[in-house]
């Protein structure tokens, strides 16, 4: 593919005219004239005033690091012989050169026109020389000039300090065809900040720089972003409001604070044109892992990502963290509605609706075709991690949090090979395993709404304002010494009229809302004896969380199965504020090991668990 860039551009700047976005002939701001040298130099850098190829030990001063997504720097040939991609730049790029003048509306701040075009057809080197000239970049770093691509073990070498390249660049340009402005015609501030955060929509939806692990190293490992489109660009302090960029944005300072979970849901939704690529990249945000990685793209990837990802657990649990496709399928439907949809026959065996690497054609291990022609209507999205055959508790069945506020101090764990080993306490129901053939014993009715008592609350405040009318069970665990209540389905209620209670909650209380609250109570059944006769309505003020419980479940499968043992690993609580979060494990009859399916939040965790006396502890190995 080949980039068009237009040299006059729209930002959003504050200067004495104010902040708003607006298009102009040279960038309001560039990098300054001398860039301080950091500590660490890369071996080859670009000078871009003639675009020569020179030693980093003979610059003096900082530089910058380009971003992007091969795809964009030409026509990409695949060799018959080996199978491998060779770029093809047949000068076909873009630069457009535009002069703008004063318009003659008096009720504009900014009204210009353009006057004059030149097109000009260049190489793909000519845009970056372009873009460094009206950013005032003097040295630049990027793969195609400063790697001997045919130098294996130069490439290795380069590929293990890639970490240390984008982390002392000064800033990093992000090179986006994707990001532009399609209606530039709108002189109404309100609508060029609609047109820009639509613009910058497109980085996260369509951008192939979103797509790719390589561009997400560059990006958190980065100190500064500059994104640079079609015929806008944003420096990371805007950038930061655009859709799913703000931690992407953030410092390198802030960066060392990122949980596994955080990293893994910006990485599962990404591609590498080489597997290997997706551990090398990833490693690079480790540089304590990527010491222990292998550096050969002979090795076996399915071997490589599961010693990758025990790495990960061990560094930092969280990896656990994960629940069922949010964000993900939003983002992979756009994708899948902007690229020719793939063949079945590539397509991998998973619960939910999966995706491959959009250059593959191979299947998960154990793949069954005819379980996959089955499958096929409902594969209208794909996620790329699941092309591969990894454990469940690397997250690959599902998405992982974009958390990055929650930790846990457990330790009592291992990881051989494809299994995980925990030793701790947990909750299971395996006395009272829910049955599916008996489903309707927890499937609530409006008839058993109106059967169920109320509190022995007024349900007004003291000041007279409404309370929320919450559906709630008492249960009861062998370790608790006395009943807890679990909130269900929330019902606002602002009458204080007594009698007219129960009228008021069934009349807000829907079809869905009823079949919500079953379904906590049947995955509740999982883990603790449920019974109808312990439900009640349970009134109490917005934000008071001191006399119940919330369950909130983020589970990849949630089938009422009563072969399946289900598992809360209470043991190994991820904290953050009054929340915790627990792993959930299941097993199937007849199978040896547990399956990791997510997790359930608890609010307020610290209630729930007060005066309970944790089991003896269980070792689960997980795979």
């Amino acid at each position: 593919m080949y980039i068009t860039y237009e040299t006059c551009q729209w930002s959003e700047y504050s200067d004495s005219d104010g902040h708003y976005p607006r298009r102009r002939v040279q960038p309001p701001e560039k990098l300054p004239a001398t860039i301080p040298k950091p500590a660490f130099m890369p071996s080859r850098l670009v000078r871009t005033s003639d675009m020569q190829v020179i030693y980093g030990s003979e610059v003096t001063e900082g530089y910058c690091a380009l971003s992007y997504s091969w795809n964009w720097s030409g026509d990409m040939i695949t060799d018959k012989k080996t199978g491998k991609y060779q770029r093809v730049d047949l000068g076909k790029h873009k630069i457009i050169q535009q002069s703008l003048e004063k318009g003659q509306q008096k009720d504009c701040n900014d009204n210009y026109h353009i006057s004059t075009t030149t097109i000009r057809l260049v190489q793909f080197e000519d845009i970056i020389s372009q873009v460094c000239k009206d950013f005032n970049i003097k040295y630049i770093w990027y793969d195609q000039m400063c790697i001997n691509q045919n130098d294996k073990e130069e490439k290795m070498h380069e590929i293990r300090h890639m970490h240390r390249i984008y982390n002392n660049a000064e800033v990093t340009v992000a090179l986006i065809p994707e990001f532009r402005i399609d209606d530039e015609s709108s002189n109404i501030k309100r609508d060029r900040y609609d047109m820009v955060k639509e613009a910058g929509a497109k980085i996260s939806k369509e951008s192939q720089w979103f797509k790719r692990l390589w561009t997400l190293e560059e990006a958190i490992m980065s100190k500064k972003l500059l994104f640079v489109g079609e015929n806008i660009h944003s420096f990371w302090n805007f950038a930061s409001m655009y859709d799913n960029l703000l931690f992407i944005c953030e410092t390198p300072e802030y960066y060392k604070e990122w949980t596994v979970c955080m990293v893994l849901w910006y990485a599962h939704i990404r591609t590498s044109t080489n597997s290997h690529d997706r551990v090398f990249a990833l490693a690079n945000l480790f540089p304590e892992i990527i010491q222990q990685i292998k550096m050969d793209y002979d090795q076996s990837i399915i071997d490589l990502m599961v010693h990758f990802y025990g790495l990960l657990a061990q560094k930092d649990l969280t990896i656990l963290c994960f629940g069922p496709h949010q964000e993900y399928e939003k983002i992979r439907r756009q994708a899948s509605n902007n690229c020719a949809s793939t063949s079945v026959s590539t397509m991998p065996l998973s619960p939910l609706p999966l995706l491959v690497d959009d250059n593959s054609s191979s299947i998960s291990k154990g793949t069954d075709n005819t379980q996959l022609q089955k499958l096929q209507p409902q594969q209208e999205y794909q996620v790329p991690i699941q092309e591969f055959d990894l454990p469940s508790w690397t997250g690959v069945y599902g998405e992982h949090l974009k958390n990055n506020y929650i930790t846990t101090t457990f330790k009592n764990f291992s990881i051989r090979g494809r299994f995980m080993h925990v030793t701790c306490s947990a909750i299971s129901n395996d006395n009272i395993t829910f049955n599916s053939n008996n489903s309707s014993s927890i499937t609530l009715t409006h008839n058993d709404l109106a059967s169920i008592s109320t509190h022995d609350r007024d349900p007004v405040n003291s000041d007279g304002s409404g309370l929320f009318c919450t559906l709630a069970i008492s249960v009861r665990l062998p370790g608790h010494e006395d009943s807890k209540i679990i909130t269900l389905t929330t019902v606002y209620i602002s009458s204080s009229q007594d009698q007219e209670l129960v009228k008021t909650i069934l009349e807000k209380t829907d079809e869905t809302t009823l079949q919500q609250a079953s379904r906590e109570l049947q995955i509740l059944s999982h883990f603790m004896p449920i019974k109808k006769e312990n439900l009640f309505w349970h009134y109490c003020p917005y934000g008071n969380y001191t006399d119940h419980a919330q369950f909130k479940f983020d589970l990849t499968e949630e089938s009422v199965d009563g072969t399946s043992k289900f598992v809360l690993l209470t043991g190994i609580p991820f904290v953050g504020g009054l929340r915790a979060r627990y792993p959930v494990i299941k097993k199937e009859q007849g199978n040896d090991y547990y399956k990791a399916i997510g997790t359930i939040e608890i609010l307020d965790f610290e209630f729930f668990f007060s005066d309970y006396t944790d089991p003896a502890e269980q070792t689960f190995i997980i795979e």
